[in-house]
């Protein structure tokens, strides 16, 4: 039985969620609150299983999990309220991380809500820098969703300034130093909350007695990971109420995946390279495409193009259409055949036809990424292949800081690696300055396909499986500007601080050079973007 969200209101919560909020973005002044609580709440009656009007539903659960509304985390934070605005209570502090979510929620598009889609998540409560209390086993379901409150703030509920609390920096862990933004940046966590994740996280903070509206209840509460077990499901069990994860197996190529429109290609890479071309055609289980084409040769003026989408059914497979741009997907043994029709001003000017053969399964592609040395001299990051595009900065770098030099951007950047086992750490295994253009306005699609300017490596000191980087940008030591500082932090005691170990600078010919002493270098106060 699935419930159906009215078009007209997932394009509100699409701008209400949106994970790219602007700062000098104005609030909504209707109540986004009321739409969905009666765009749900005649849904659910139409199927016979809605609430009163004004009440959330309560979904049924299995005897191994239990709601947060039965414990004592329900309005906890409503107990400690802010009474200053520049100096919050301390604690309580509550850590949220999601253990395993149906795979349906990353799903946005054509997206509907059904029963038994359910978050699994535990929560941990510290009540002092030395105490703490784990809530393990909670789940909540579509129909626990608090659907009579406003979301408008979901997006953006910390305040641009957070000079008066201290925090942990990139380093993101259980507490009780929250991080430096209130949600993980990387691609799990992404794809999570840009589809339905976002009605739970919201709904797990106002349960816990979240203020939205009030910007000054900082960094009391966060998510401190995602994880990945997103790609298998939560399903029904036995007992008819509750939902259990569970783990989908991958299909074979030839037969696809039965998603919302019809049957998918099967997920993964798909690859048409030949001696003048690579291309690629990724698919997600859901039937979201990426397609990347990118000119072989010597680095110069290359010509490259990237398109992306959700696919539909169409004649003898699948296709895609946007404006005058046309994508055909057909079935073939192991395989598909693309053809693209006036696509080139969207995507950029490159041939993206010919048959695209079966290479990988999501996790094979993921396990052969995470085994490339991350890690390299500036001459080896220096080599075409090992260059990041832009796209691949954006989506799976987090920006550390942002200046300027001889006229062009300089950013830093780092890669989040993969979560070590019994470590609440999301580690990172590459930092890297980038020099590129300034933009203006939004880049279009070829453009992200290419490389940056230049990208230079900022080397990583050895680190324990038990500890993790912080690192800061936008630092200085006398004459030197734009020097980039990194910590390392211990996972135990919580709430030691990290300790300077390296610093690093580029010299006038663009290279990287270490700063020394690390310990005079001086940082600015943590800002958190909004």
């Amino acid at each position: 039985m699935k419930i159906s969200i009215p078009k007209s209101l997932v394009a509100a919560l699409a701008v209400a969620f949106a994970m790219t909020a602007h700062a000098d973005e104005t609030k909504s002044t209707f109540d986004l609150g009321a739409m969905i609580k009666n765009g749900v709440n005649k849904a659910l009656n139409k199927n016979g299983i809605g609430a009163k009007e004004g009440e959330q539903g309560n979904a049924a659960t299995s005897a191994n999990y239990q709601k947060l509304t039965d414990t004592k985390l329900k309005d906890i934070l409503k107990a400690y309220p802010v009474k200053d605005d520049m100096n919050p209570p301390a604690f309580p502090k509550l850590a949220i991380r999601i253990t395993g979510y149906a795979k349906t929620l990353d799903q946005w598009s054509n997206r509907t809500n059904t029963p038994n889609e359910c978050v699994n998540y535990n929560v941990t409560l510290w009540t002092s820098e030395r105490k703490s209390e784990k809530f393990d086993n909670l789940r909540m379901c579509a129909n626990d969703l608090a659907y009579n409150i406003s979301f408008v703030s979901v997006r953006s509920p910390w305040p641009a300034k957070m000079n008066y609390n201290k925090s942990s920096g990139q380093v993101r862990d259980d507490g009780p130093v929250a991080p430096s933004k209130p949600y993980p940046n990387d691609p799990v966590a992404r794809s999570f909350m840009a589809g339905g994740g976002v009605y739970y996280i919201g709904s797990m903070f106002i349960q816990m007695g979240y203020d939205w509206d009030y910007p000054h209840d900082t960094m009391r509460v966060w998510v401190s990971g995602v994880s990945s077990n997103g790609e298998g499901g939560v399903s029904t069990a036995n007992n008819a109420g509750a939902a259990v994860v569970t783990t989908t197996a991958q299909p074979p190529a030839e037969t696809g995946y039965k998603g919302a429109v019809g049957a998918y290609p099967a997920a993964g890479v798909y690859d048409a390279s030949d001696r003048n071309f690579e291309r690629t055609f990724t698919v997600s289980a859901e039937g979201k495409f990426e397609l990347e084409v990118q000119q072989k040769g010597k680095a110069g003026n290359l010509r490259s193009g990237i398109g992306e989408g959700q696919l539909a059914d169409g004649p003898g497979g699948w296709q895609f259409n946007a404006g005058n741009c046309k994508l055909t997907v057909r079935r073939g043994s192991g395989s598909v055949q693309l053809h693209a029709e006036h696509c080139a001003s969207d995507w950029g000017d490159v041939p993206f036809d010919g048959r695209y053969q079966f290479k990988a399964t999501p996790a094979e592609a993921k396990d052969a990424t995470g085994k490339v040395a991350a890690n390299g001299n500036a001459a080896e990051m220096a080599q075409a292949d090992s260059i990041p595009t832009r796209k691949e900065l954006k989506n799976n770098w987090d920006a550390v800081s942002s200046a300027t030099i001889a006229g062009k951007a300089l950013t830093v950047f780092t890669k989040r690696a993969p979560s070590i086992d019994g470590s609440p750490y999301s580690h990172t295994d590459a930092a890297v300055f980038v020099i590129d253009n300034p933009v203006q306005g939004n880049m279009n699609a070829s453009e992200l396909a290419k490389s940056p300017l230049k990208v230079v490596d900022i080397p990583l000191p050895p680190r324990a499986p038990n500890q993790g980087y912080a690192i800061q940008g936008n630092c200085s030591q006398g004459k030197n500007k734009n020097v980039v500082l990194i910590l390392i932090a211990n996972e135990t005691p919580y709430g030691t601080p990290p300790k300077p170990v390296s610093a690093w600078a580029l010299d006038a010919n663009q290279r990287a050079v270490q700063v020394n002493p690390a310990k005079s270098v001086k940082c600015p106060v943590a800002e958190t973007d909004i």
